[in-house]
């Protein structure tokens, strides 16, 4: 069976899509507008019981939706460049406000992704493939590209896998040289309370300090503003246990999250300061998400005319009562 696939009536007048899995208990909501994913609900109640749904992704409520303009939360896509760290002006590239993007496959496979395949009992995963053409001098910033990007998304209630391929044209007169990342926004109970764990023996980049490289330190709680470049993690997990309350233990919900083909990882909060000078977002906003990106941000990809690249991010949702 299917999943059921239907147009979102959202109140902001946007071309967006819900895909539901067949048996009910997860769905995804995505914006034509930057293929960008806002929502993996999941539903952990038994069959026949009253639904009680989880957000993972965070969208803030004072986003902005109109053309041009990124939208605040969900999983923007960061491409060609993250930040200012490649020849664009525009930060994190063009693809967050892409409008070319085209829905192409709606599938189910036996797991979510090929690492899932030795699992047991595990439920099938509902597929949504899109796909988006940039050549011919669509895109201003990189009038000479010639680039077919192909996003997929597959998820049920306790993954989510997320799976771009860029190919350079065969016809392409020269490399395409480029970054990419996941700038995923998870939800959170309370951020003092979140508790991470992967990072503390991996070198960073502090952006707070110039991107000064910094040796490995204990990164456990977020306290304050947050806003570092792991390098070289490659596909380590991070994991975060969403606590309720500061020193919770025992029963806590769990993202496992890891990045597959990209090197880095981000981990960002804005804190108070930072998110009162952000139009799009209250000025509790922080409180209430954690950016954990998995990407190729310092050591960009060279793609040659004709090959293929392909970079995918993970997140399971693991709940209290099976941890």
């Amino acid at each position: 069976m299917p999943p059921t696939f239907s147009t979102d009536n959202n109140p902001h007048g946007r071309l967006a899509y819900t895909c539901t899995h067949p048996n009910g208990h997860s769905s995804i909501t995505i914006y034509q507008q930057g293929a960008h994913v806002t929502s993996w609900r999941t539903n952990h109640s038994a069959d026949g019981a009253e639904p009680v749904w989880r957000e993972h992704l965070y969208m803030s409520p004072s986003a902005v939706f109109k053309d041009g303009k990124a939208l605040r939360g969900g999983v923007p896509l960061i491409f060609p460049q993250f930040s200012d760290l490649g020849p664009l002006p525009v930060s994190h590239g063009f693809l967050r406000t892409c409008t070319r993007w085209e829905i192409v496959e709606e599938t189910q496979r036996p797991t979510v992704s090929p690492a899932e395949e030795a699992r047991e009992g595990g439920e099938p995963a509902a597929v949504l493939t899109l796909s988006c053409v940039i050549k011919d001098g669509v895109e201003p910033l990189v009038p000479e590209a010639a680039l077919r990007l192909v996003y997929e998304i597959a998820f049920n209630r306790s993954a989510l896998h997320l799976q771009m391929q860029v190919t350079n044209d065969a016809a392409a007169t020269a490399p395409f040289v480029f970054g990419f990342a996941y700038h995923s926004y998870f939800t959170v109970p309370q951020i003092e309370a979140v508790r991470v764990h992967g990072l503390s023996h991996t070198p960073y980049l502090d952006d707070l300090q110039d991107r000064k490289r910094c040796e490995p330190e204990k990164v456990e709680h977020i306290h304050e503003e947050i806003d570092r470049i792991y390098i070289d993690q490659h596909n380590k997990p991070i994991q975060l246990e969403l606590a309720e309350t500061p020193g919770q233990s025992g029963h806590v919900d769990h993202l496992v999250v890891h990045g597959e083909q990209l090197r880095d990882t981000v981990l960002w909060n804005p804190w108070v300061e930072k998110t009162k000078g952000m139009s799009d977002m209250p000025e509790d906003g922080y409180k209430y998400f954690v950016c954990v990106e998995s990407g190729n941000i310092l050591e960009k990809t060279t793609l040659a005319p004709g090959a293929t690249w392909t970079g995918s991010q993970c997140i399971h949702y693991k709940v209290a009562s099976s941890s």
